[in-house]
């Protein structure tokens, strides 16, 4: 599960994805949403790592020692930003609610299950993992407003006589 969030791996699929809902749904503000919350993400994720310059837990790691700073943990940052971002497009797209209710599920099983593994093979401390779903969570809140207003004006720009 880990691999869910390996930084090139997510860029390709969050990229992909944005590029479906921009392309063939014609979703352009959550396309944006989807993607720009990931570069936000990224970038604040990046500054922290370097502020505060967490060493990783020092034990026998099950893969190759990561490089870099512990804390926040990008892998759990980046995956729950996906699955946030996400869940508020399929809550406003679906309408069927079994489907919607088994899509949100499975986009935070993956992200909880990726951060969890991060502790699991030695690379995170819990409080690593923390900082990363908090900043996840405070980007989304921040950039939600901001998407809602747009997508309301951008749905009925065209409309308008």
């Amino acid at each position: 599960m880990t691999n869910f969030g390996h930084e090139a791996l997510v860029f390709v699929y969050t990229f992909a994805i944005s590029a479906v809902f921009y392309f063939k749904k014609n979703w352009k503000t959550e396309a944006l949403f989807l993607s720009g919350n990931l570069v936000l993400m990224g970038a604040m994720s990046t500054i922290f790592k370097y502020l505060y310059n967490r060493p990783r837990p020092s034990l026998e790691y099950l893969v190759k020692k990561p490089l870099g700073p512990s804390f926040p943990s990008w892998h759990a940052a980046s995956t729950m930003i996906i699955a946030i971002s996400l869940m508020i497009i399929i809550e406003q797209h679906l309408t069927k609610t079994l489907a919607k209710r088994c899509l949100q599920i499975l986009v935070l099983v993956i992200a909880l299950t990726t951060a969890i593994s991060r502790i699991y093979l030695g690379v995170h401390y819990p409080s690593d993992i923390l900082g990363g779903w908090l900043l996840a969570i405070a980007i989304s809140a921040a950039v939600y407003p901001i998407y809602d207003q747009k997508r309301f004006e951008w749905r009925f720009k065209d409309k308008q006589d």
